[in-house]
């Protein structure tokens, strides 16, 4: 997908890190000059030094972190994704946690690979936990069973991870949140056709102007009968 969001190089997590993750994803979320996040990609497109990519116009695809959470989540693997840029990323024979069934989960995409984010929680919304309070045994592990733990900067100043939503400011992991959520629970916005829209606007058109004949066919009948009298 030319329209597919590129980078030229990417940042790997240390080593401590990446080694022991199941599953590594890209964590950005906010680009540029944007006012106010709405939507993220689902892919990013990598172009890095590699000659060879360049001249075959082949390029490497990595999934947001967000999408391999949710594959956790419905139990899918890797190879059972499949999308078609502009309309939908499929994930198949997916594990509903709540009913056990299974069934393809249809997640819809802009031309750009972009999910368009359902927020549903403000600022602050989500449980914060101190890291602190963790390494120190404050807050027994216990706590987290059966949740999803998402590690992020939510101190003001330590990091430029702070973004508008349309619910307000609120940290980077707090859109992850809202990300996962629409995910989870299936919550997704949907695009309304631009036919669908020009109909609508030439079918506003029509009305207003055959009301605006009635009425004045309503009002010239009126004056020609007064006249009469």
């Amino acid at each position: 997908n030319p329209l597919l969001q590129e980078y030229t190089e990417i940042m790997p997590p240390v080593i401590d890190i990446s080694g022991h993750a199941e599953a590594i994803g890209f964590v950005t979320i906010g680009e540029g000059n944007v006012e106010i996040l709405r939507k993220i990609p689902l892919f990013a497109r990598i172009n890095d030094d590699d000659k060879e990519i360049y001249k075959t116009g082949f390029a490497r695809y990595y999934p947001t972190i967000d999408l391999l959470i949710a594959l956790k989540y419905y139990d899918v693997r890797p190879g059972d994704i499949s999308v078609t840029w502009d309309s939908h990323v499929t994930l198949h024979n997916a594990r509903h946690p709540v009913s056990g069934k299974r069934s393809d989960v249809i997640i819809p995409v802009d031309k750009e690979g972009n999910l368009d984010i359902n927020y549903r929680a403000p600022h602050n919304a989500f449980p914060i936990r101190s890291f602190v309070d963790i390494i120190d045994e404050r807050i027994p592990l216990e706590y987290f069973t059966g949740k999803y733990l998402l590690v992020g900067i939510t101190a003001s100043g330590a990091s430029h991870d702070f973004w508008i939503s349309p619910l307000g400011g609120m940290y980077g992991i707090e859109h992850h949140a809202n990300i996962l959520n629409t995910l989870f629970m299936r919550d997704f916005l949907y695009a309304i056709p631009e036919k669908f829209i020009i109909g609508v606007v030439l079918l506003s058109a029509f009305i207003a102007g055959f009301i605006t004949y009635r009425q004045k066919f309503v009002i010239s009948s009126i004056m020609t009968l007064s006249l009469l009298i």
